[in-house]
């Protein structure tokens, strides 16, 4: 039973963090914002510098997203190591949110006062949720 309730917390928390985080592809792509080169330059820059960071760590999470996964279907294994590598892809989704808000935030610094006020307008009519 422990284990029927670990593998069903685990399948809630696996989720979509080595998918790339389309916030700042839409601020590049969205014409309606009018990003002049400079900016574009610049928040591409910063994306760049984001998946320099992460690259790796989303890799790592996958591998140890398959480990649960495999582990959870193993009746040999024992709670320690479902709890062990259960508490590394924490660690892992942590560190990638916790950068893909910092590059975020910095992205949105490169806006001036109507592009950030077209930016909001522009998540909240298309529902796009950003780390802000």
């Amino acid at each position: 039973m422990k284990k029927l309730i670990i593998f069903i917390l685990c399948l809630l928390s696996i989720s979509a963090y080595a998918e790339e985080d389309p916030c700042l592809d839409f601020l590049l792509n969205n014409a309606e914002i009018n990003l002049n080169k400079e900016q574009k330059s610049e928040i591409s820059n910063i994306k760049k510098l984001l998946y320099s960071e992460i690259s790796s760590k989303q890799q790592n999470l996958s591998t140890e997203e398959n480990k649960l996964k495999s582990l959870l279907r193993n009746d040999d294994a024992t709670d320690a190591e479902i709890t062990t590598t259960k508490k590394k892809i924490e660690e892992l989704q942590s560190f990638i949110s916790s950068k893909k808000v910092k590059y975020w935030q910095d992205a949105k610094k490169i806006l001036n006062a109507t592009q950030s006020e077209k930016l909001r307008e522009l998540r909240f009519k298309q529902n796009i949720s950003c780390k802000n």
